[in-house]
């Protein structure tokens, strides 16, 4: 009897001179040139069942285009991807986050080889080496999203970071401003252009966001009051915020002040109607903003006490937390970074 003919697509399968099988699964054309997987085994039938499951991802949308890939090649290429959808921050921050604690210690290994175990073992060290919970946190967060398009691009078949736990964020203790260093920030930003700022933060616990993205259309200095309903990140974020005395007064001297800045500077002032913009009217720069506030940190003696936010003013009676927004002035102290809203309490 004459043996079967294969069918296209089916696969070959052979013996090698070291006894070792070899099967090749054909997966048609692609820019011209023949796609082909190789597979192998001890046996005909393992190199079988090979081929066979080769075939079903390929019907499945499932099979792996470039197994030749490595992690690091892929990581550049998902950054450059993203970068348009992302702000120039965060984009900044998953670049650092992959390059210094990802790419030296998984970057050489075959995109398709990576497991569960190598990444356990990446955040194992990098704890060891000193790394905090919260940074090997954010960085588990940033390759899941980027497993998540390599399985999307069809460049792996499952996104092995959803089997591995990562650590818990750390937990930060709250520093707080005593009243006379209060008095201090008070006096060091006194005159500056951007003083109002300050005591907003401080006696409303607004975010970093909430101020920059703050319009002169939500506020009401005659009902000396606010709405939060815009902001850079949150734009669903809608609250009404009664302002103390002391804002609003630093709120309508910032207000004619602004009025002079918009007349001197003439056709380059840009009015987008922001409360607190640069010297042209445009939203504040977070990286200049943290330059600044370190100044005026240090020049007020109280740099040991700014945990991770901006430096502010407070009222006599009221002592601060200073855990507010991060990234604001962490350059002010050697701590870490801590959580993310101010509050108020009494003496």
């Amino acid at each position: 009897m004459a043996a079967r003919r294969r069918a296209y697509g089916e696969g070959t399968i052979s013996k090698r001179k070291d006894g070792r099988w070899i099967g090749i699964a054909e997966l048609g054309w692609q820019d011209g040139k023949r796609q082909r997987k190789y597979v192998y085994g001890t046996t005909r039938a393992e190199v079988a069942a090979k081929l066979a499951k080769v075939r079903s991802d390929q019907e499945a949308g499932q099979l792996v285009e470039d197994e030749r890939i490595t992690v690091q090649q892929f990581l550049d290429t998902w950054l450059e991807t993203v970068r348009p959808s992302v702000t120039d921050s965060t984009w900044t921050r998953y670049e650092t986050l992959l390059r210094l604690h990802a790419v030296p210690f998984i970057g050489r290994l075959r995109l398709g080889r990576l497991g569960p175990f190598h990444l356990e073992q990446l955040y194992t060290a990098r704890i060891k080496a000193g790394l905090s919970p919260t940074t090997v946190l954010q960085l588990h967060r940033v390759l899941h999203h980027a497993l998540r398009d390599a399985v999307r691009w069809s460049l792996v078949p499952r996104n092995v970071s959803e089997l591995v736990t990562a650590s818990r964020r750390a937990s930060h203790e709250f520093r707080v401003l005593s009243p006379n260093q209060a008095r201090a920030l008070l006096h060091a930003v006194k005159g500056d252009r951007l003083e109002a700022l300050y005591v907003l933060a401080i006696t409303t616990g607004m975010r970093q966001g909430g101020l920059f993205g703050l319009r002169w259309i939500d506020v009401n200095l005659r009902a000396g009051s606010l709405r939060l309903v815009r902001q850079l990140k949150i734009k669903s974020s809608r609250r009404q915020v009664l302002l103390p005395r002391i804002a609003l007064e630093a709120l309508t001297a910032h207000h004619e002040r602004q009025g002079q800045e918009c007349r001197l500077a003439g056709t380059a002032w840009e009015d987008n109607g922001l409360v607190f913009p640069n010297a042209v009217g445009r939203t504040i720069n977070p990286s200049n903003f943290c330059r600044a506030t370190s100044t005026r940190c240090w020049s007020a003696r109280a740099c040991h006490t700014c945990a991770s936010t901006t430096c502010a003013t407070a009222p006599p009676h009221c002592c601060w937390n200073w855990a507010s927004i991060p990234k604001w002035s962490a350059r002010c102290s050697g701590t870490a970074r801590s959580a993310s809203r101010w509050t108020c309490t009494p003496t």
